[in-house]
């Protein structure tokens, strides 16, 4: 999500497809805790699943907006981007060429969705990581990035 973030940072990220898409979130110091707690109190054979939490692509963005001045951007609606998903596959296979919507993306988009729960780490190794909100506010630059339209303005 790293290259999509600073699009939006840059205020070139103006159309994006599935608000609706939840996500997992952690920051990167609690996915180090808990693998060192897991590490040190995790019992052999199990398996530990890490988010701080879940949040839709469609929160997400009005949360950096709203933190950074960026606006949010426009929600493609879903009917045309499953249209030009099953359009451009073809396309791309003739000309030889990745389209940057597919099939494969707009079902990754809309269709499939993993939830998790880190209930297990929490009980079971005492792992308390920060908030979404704390990890999204981490990821934002100290001083605001402002549109390029205004850094040329």
């Amino acid at each position: 999500f790293g290259p999509v973030l600073q699009i939006f940072l840059k205020g070139r990220l103006k159309v994006w497809a599935g608000g609706d898409r939840i996500t997992g979130i952690v920051h990167v110091d609690d996915l180090t805790e808990a693998m060192i707690l897991a590490a040190e109190r995790g019992h052999r054979g199990e398996h530990y699943i890490i988010s701080a939490g879940e949040i839709s692509t469609r929160d997400m963005f009005q949360y950096i907006g709203q933190s950074t001045g960026i606006p949010a951007p426009f929600e493609a609606p879903e009917p045309l981007v499953r249209l030009l998903g099953t359009v451009l596959d073809p396309v791309g296979r003739l000309f030889h060429w990745q389209p940057p919507l597919s099939q494969e993306r707009v079902h990754y988009i809309y269709d499939r969705c993993v939830r998790v729960n880190a209930a297990k780490a929490r009980s079971q190794l005492g792992w308390n990581p920060r908030s979404v909100e704390a990890t999204l506010q981490d990821l934002l630059p100290k001083v605001p990035v402002k549109p390029e339209a205004e850094l040329n303005g």
